[in-house]
């Protein structure tokens, strides 16, 4: 599927990374190349976690690391559907903006 101008948000534990929370550990080698591929196209990567400290600068660096190069961190301390929407039309503006100037 090729997304075009797309904000693509992804969790960390057990999705990049197989880990057992809050170490680190393997790559998601298919989602890694996937999303670097998107990036490529001019999509925006953000990663999605509830990491916090310490384990929030492991996932970040681990993701440089692995070629990873993030638009932002969403950090997520409540999973309300309204703060979801609230999130999403601030990244669509921010986005939006980014691609305007």
């Amino acid at each position: 599927m090729e997304l075009k101008n797309a904000i693509i948000a992804v969790d960390f534990d057990n999705t990049l990374c197989f880990s057992n929370w809050p170490e680190l550990g393997e790559p998601n080698l298919p989602l890694i190349q996937y999303l670097k591929q998107q990036k490529s196209l001019g999509n925006k990567l953000i990663l999605w976690t509830c990491r916090a400290g310490k384990p929030l600068e492991d996932a970040t660096r681990w993701c440089l690391e692995h070629g990873l190069i993030l638009m932002q961190l969403m950090i997520i301390f409540q999973k309300s559907s309204s703060f979801m929407v609230t999130i999403a039309e601030r990244l669509h503006a921010t986005s939006t903006s980014m691609t305007e100037t």
